[in-house]
């Protein structure tokens, strides 16, 4: 099964290719006004047209599972609150 990425994702694993990324590389990338315009634009095009499962209506040949707090590293009801 192949599965399309959200424009924001892609363009991060565009951007950090390697299955291992430094902390630091990351916070220079994010300190960079261009890279963060550049992100931010995907992020806002991937909210107005990304087909997410949420907004798909039910169908009985897909089955979705939706991950809640506790498996989000960002949410403070999260397992892990530290990157």
């Amino acid at each position: 099964m192949v599965a399309e990425l959200p424009p924001a994702i892609a363009f991060m694993l565009s951007e950090f290719p390697s299955n291992k990324v430094r902390l630091s590389d990351v916070r220079k990338r994010l300190g960079d006004a261009s890279f963060v315009r550049d992100f931010l634009d995907q992020c806002l095009a991937g909210i107005g047209t990304f087909e997410y499962a949420d907004r798909l209506e039910a169908r009985i040949d897909k089955f979705d599972v939706y991950a809640g707090h506790s498996l989000d590293p960002l949410s403070p009801n999260g397992k892990c609150r530290m990157l």
